[in-house]
């Protein structure tokens, strides 16, 4: 009974307001939904600061300006990268400096070189000299020996009238021969020597100059590189 009254009454109410033109004009059409329960995301944006709960505080080896900056606060970066550059101008002109001294050196040190091996090229070719002598001295010792003997000989056979004294000046001037190419050889076989002693000098400074190249090439390439 009550419901058939609140639906009496209801309906009256609403025959009442359509019938007036003014409420009807601002009414407001509703559409009616099911109830849910549902979370609600509720977001706040608030200025703040972040801080990092380890600090690393970060120099430069050198004084100058900074001509770049590669990273900004709040990014991730690992060991080694490049946070920023820094341009110093007394340090580029002087590394300009090494960079051509490092080229100078370098042309030096092949120039050494070369002068290693001309050295080494000359020693060989010095000691095949001396070698050679010393080839041709037995071979001359020997041509020495022989007519040595030979003039001995016909010496003896002159003396006793066997043979002419004018044979005799033949083996004499062919033993003097001998003897004159032996002195030649001991004369070649010495200068060989000598040359090889100097060419030997010449390889170990060539090889010092070489050293020192390199030593100076080093150093300097340390001072670029620092």
């Amino acid at each position: 009974f009550l419901a058939g009254v609140v639906s009496l009454c209801g309906c009256g109410a609403s025959t009442e307001i359509a019938e007036d033109p003014r409420v009807a004009n601002s009414l407001v059409p509703v559409r009616l939904v099911a109830a849910a329960q549902a979370d609600v995301a509720r977001v706040s944006q608030q200025p703040a600061s972040v801080l990092a709960y380890y600090e690393t505080e970060i120099r430069a080896q050198a004084s100058g300006y900074v001509s770049a900056v590669l990273v900004d606060i709040g990014d991730v970066v690992q060991a080694g990268d490049t946070l920023a550059r820094i341009d110093v101008p007394e340090l580029n002109q002087q590394r300009e400096t090494l960079a051509a001294q490092i080229d100078l050196l370098a042309a030096e040190e092949q120039a050494a070189l070369a002068g290693l091996h001309l050295a080494m090229a000359a020693v060989q070719s010095a000691r095949a000299r001396v070698e050679q002598a010393k080839s041709q001295q037995a071979s001359v010792q020997a041509s020495l020996v022989a007519a040595e003997a030979e003039f001995n000989r016909t010496e003896d056979l002159v003396n006793r009238g066997a043979l002419q004294s004018r044979i005799l000046d033949e083996t004499r001037n062919k033993r003097d021969s001998e003897a004159a190419a032996k002195e030649a050889v001991l004369a070649t076989v010495a200068t060989g020597e000598a040359e090889v002693a100097v060419a030997e000098a010449e390889q170990a400074a060539a090889q010092a100059r070489l050293k020192m190249a390199q030593a100076n090439t080093q150093v300097t390439r340390r001072r670029l590189s620092e």
